[in-house]
This record gives structure tokens, sequence and C-alpha cells, in this order.
């Protein structure tokens, strides 16, 4: 928005507030960030895909994280990105999960072309290539989380989104490549 410069709010990245909320979520393994999701859409009881300032402090509580109040008050400054005083819930889940390493799209990357040439695939399609046997996660749950528009084609940009949203659950390149390879049959 059209805010002077010297109204503008300080961001500096809150490393430590997010290296605990991230760590905490590790500990929940792939349903870290899914878990935040769901209260996500619960909190939003308007559906308007907005939440407030107390809403977000809940909605993190809920979820296992107890931030002090200057850690959430940085938090809440820091994704709040227009100063409307609210986070929508791609303010908030971009930036709990921030972004993926080089290597990590590079996988990401790969597995998508080996499946598919174009931009989508008919979920159908997809489900051929799934190594459910390979992984923990049944293929209609993870369709819950990778279709978000339900049309029930994956767009290679949802592909990625749902890498992206897990590999806060891996700590290293390595561990995520093997989950990622063994998902699709590329061991």
């Amino acid at each position: 928005p059209n805010v002077k410069n010297q109204f503008r709010t300080l961001r500096v990245p809150p490393k430590d507030c997010l290296d605990k909320i991230r760590a905490q979520l590790r500990m929940k393994g792939m349903n870290g960030m899914r878990s935040m999701i769901t209260l996500f859409r619960k909190f939003d009881v308007n559906g308007d895909n907005r939440l407030d300032h107390h809403e977000i402090s809940w909605l993190l509580k809920q979820n296992g994280h107890y931030l002090t109040e200057a850690e959430f008050e940085q938090l809440f400054r820091y994704f709040d990105k227009n100063n409307d005083g609210v986070l929508t819930l791609s303010e908030l889940i971009n930036g709990v999960r921030g972004q993926m390493s080089d290597a990590r799209v590079a996988v990401v990357k790969e597995a998508w072309q080996r499946m598919c040439y174009e931009k989508e695939m008919n979920v159908d399609e997809f489900r051929k290539f799934y190594q459910e046997e390979n992984v923990s996660e049944k293929f209609a749950s993870m369709m819950q989380d990778m279709d978000f528009n339900t049309d029930g084609k994956i767009q290679y940009s949802e592909f990625c989104d749902y890498y992206t949203n897990i590999s806060p659950s891996f700590n290293e390149d390595f561990a995520f490549k093997e989950f990622v390879y063994s998902s699709w049959g590329m061991n």
C-alpha cells in the first residue's frame, strides 16, 4: 500500500522464532504444516482467508508453538507485509515454511519431469506414478493437500507448493530427496 517510508515497519526476519516453530513442525513430521493449515481454516469462521492478530496467536498456541509476546509481535509484523493487521493463509504458510533450497527444487522438478511434460496432469494419471507402498502417506491424503483448487488436475505449481510445504519436515536435503524419490518410484 501507499505507506510513507518513515512509517514502514522494519522487518527483520525473526530467525530464532522461525527456527523454534520449524523445529516443532519437524517433530510433528508430515502433519506439521498440515495441522497449521487445518487450524487456520478452522479459525477462519467467516471464510475470508484472513486471521487477525489475536486469531493467529491462538492458532500458533493450538498448534503447540508457545512464543513470548515479543517473539509473536516480531513474527506477526514480519509476516504482515502489507501492514493490514491480518494474515492470509499464504502469508502465514509462506512465512513459516520459507523457500526450498536449490537442491530440493531440483529434486521436485526432476520428479515432475519424469511424470509429466506438460504444466498439469489429471489426478487419475498422476495416481499411476505414486508409490504408496514406499511411503507413509496415502494418495487420497496427499491429494487433499496437493490439489489445492480441487479441480481434479495437478499443476506443476501445486506439486511444488506441496513439497515446499513439507520441506521443513526434513532436516537434510538427502532425506528430502529420498522421500520424493520413494514417493514416485525414482530409486
